[in-house]
Order: structure tokens, then sequence, then C-alpha cells
């Protein structure tokens, strides 16, 4: 979550984690992430408020995948990880304590009673809200958002070096177009504390003309990241 967000959460509630995104990177470590987790905060004798579990293939924005072909891994569907996940829970005797939260993909009722059959306590849903005249998005984002079908979508690695899913608005077409040497640019950084650091070389790369946003978007529920 965003750290505006933690800090808002902190000064409500300072003894108490927020409630965590599970983007793990590989199909076989959502469920331990969860138990990662678990552990981690029992050892400071709190628990999460909650946990989201995020579907790489049907998510948009950055993506919870190590590369674009992991995304459709059947190992990361709801039906396998939030049932693990639950039964972790149980077998710790706090599955009434830290309830599930699935994201990704989901715009019906259908797909809410489905995830709430498999163990899920809760839906997150982002694009349905952020294309409501409510939502602070511009106009022509939400027109775009909002008019966008599946075959709109394109999966890419993005200047973060990670999986990411969105419109193919001509901004992303331009990207796509020098992906290659942007790539190079954002990780010529040689020396980093984690990979995922490599790419704040990227901040001094010279901005391409002519691109506009992107906008990010889920296939099944329009979700958008700005």
């Amino acid at each position: 979550m965003p750290s505006s967000s933690v800090r808002a959460c902190r000064s409500i509630c300072p003894t108490s984690p927020p409630i965590i995104p599970m983007r793990c990177s590989c199909p076989s470590c959502r469920t331990r992430g969860v138990q990662l987790i678990v552990k981690k905060w029992e050892r400071k004798k709190r628990l999460p408020d909650a946990i989201v579990i995020e579907h790489p293939r049907l998510a948009g924005g950055h993506l919870g995948a190590a590369k674009i072909a992991d995304l459709n891994d059947p190992r990361f569907d709801f039906e396998n990880v939030i049932p693990a996940s639950r039964e972790f829970l149980k077998s710790a005797g706090i599955e009434k304590e830290i309830p599930l939260i699935a994201a990704g993909g989901i715009r019906t009722f259908e797909d809410i009673a489905r995830l709430q059959s498999l163990g899920a306590a809760a839906v997150q849903l982002g694009t349905p809200f952020a294309v409501t005249q409510e939502g602070d998005a511009s106009d022509e984002f939400k027109r775009v958002l909002a008019g966008a079908k599946d075959e709109d979508m394109v999966e890419f690695t993005s200047v973060a070096g990670l999986p990411a899913r969105a419109v193919a608005t001509p901004w992303l077409r331009a990207y796509l177009k020098i992906e290659d040497k942007l790539q190079a640019v954002t990780h010529a950084k040689t020396r980093c504390t984690k990979a995922f650091d490599c790419p704040g070389a990227m901040r001094a790369a010279r901005r391409p003309e002519g691109l506009g946003p992107v906008l990010h978007r889920q296939p099944a529920g329009r979700r958008a990241a700005r």
C-alpha cells in the first residue's frame, strides 16, 4: 500500500500492522508468503488485519509474477491459493482472526460468491470504482479505461523490470517500440542492495518525446493502476 496510507493507518492504530497485499513472484510461494507474514507478526505479538491475495493473470498494473510466462500458471489460481492459505490459518488456530481478501478480475456478484465459497472473506475491486463519477482520475483516463476491451490489453515488462498489463494506448505502443533501449538504460546500475533497486537508474534517463500516461487495466474487471 502507498506510504501515505501506511502512515495514516499507523496514526490511527500505531501498534497494528496494516492490511498486507500478497504479490509473491513465484506460484508456489503464495501460500508460503502468507505463512511467512503471519509468523513474522506473531514474533511481534501481533497479527495482520487482513491479507490481500492478488491473481496476476487477472489483475491490472504491475503483476505479482517474476516473468510474463508465469502469469497463466494454474498454481496462481484462487481455487488453489485461497483454500491452501485458509488451511494454514486454520492449522494455526487463527482462521477467524485474519480474513483473506481476493483481488483481480472481479466484476459480478457471481465472481464474489465463487471466491467466498473458496474461503475468501471479502474481495477487492479497482476498475469499477476508478471510472465512476466520484473517481479522481481525469475524464480522458476514465473514457479510455471504460471503453477498453479484452483485446485492447497487452502484457509487457515495465521499466521497473516487472510484468505488467495495460490498455494499449498510443503511449504504450510507443513505449513497446523502444522497450529494449529503455530496459538497457534502466538496468545499467551495477550495484544494488536488492535486484529491484536497479531500475532506480532510470530516473536519470531521458523520457522519449510524445509519450503520455499509461492506463493499467485488468482484462476481467478493468482495474486501473495509475
